[in-house]
């Protein structure tokens, strides 16, 4: 398996998001061949930015989870942004590493969660 771009597969949660105070920006998703033939890893990379100013009031958990076809959760991993050390963005790369069998992907949700 070749390196794919499944950027059109994001799905946002924004309300969870600007409850938060933050926004997502420039994000993609990529699936990649694992070390093996029999596993993949789903990543995406973005920023997570303040919605406004420069601060975040509190730590963040970035979450991606990733859905099959048939709409049950097939992985999930995360990743978080410190408040004492956020000023303005921050750059995140999340992965998900997934059996090649379940390589049936129809969403891949990024979220925040407050941690």
């Amino acid at each position: 398996m070749a390196t794919i771009d499944q950027t059109h597969l994001v799905e946002y949660l924004d309300e969870m998001a600007l409850r938060l105070g933050v926004t997502f920006a420039a994000v993609s998703v990529l699936t990649e061949a694992g070390f093996d033939e029999e596993n993949c890893t789903v990543t995406a990379r973005g920023e997570l930015r303040a919605v406004s100013g420069n601060e975040i009031n509190r730590n963040v958990q970035i979450v991606v989870t990733v859905y099959d076809t048939q709409k049950r959760v097939i992985g999930t991993s995360s990743t978080t942004v410190n408040a004492d050390e956020f000023y303005g963005f921050e750059a995140f790369e999340v992965g998900v590493a997934l059996p090649l069998a379940a390589s049936n992907i129809e969403v891949v949700r990024v979220y925040p969660k407050k941690w």
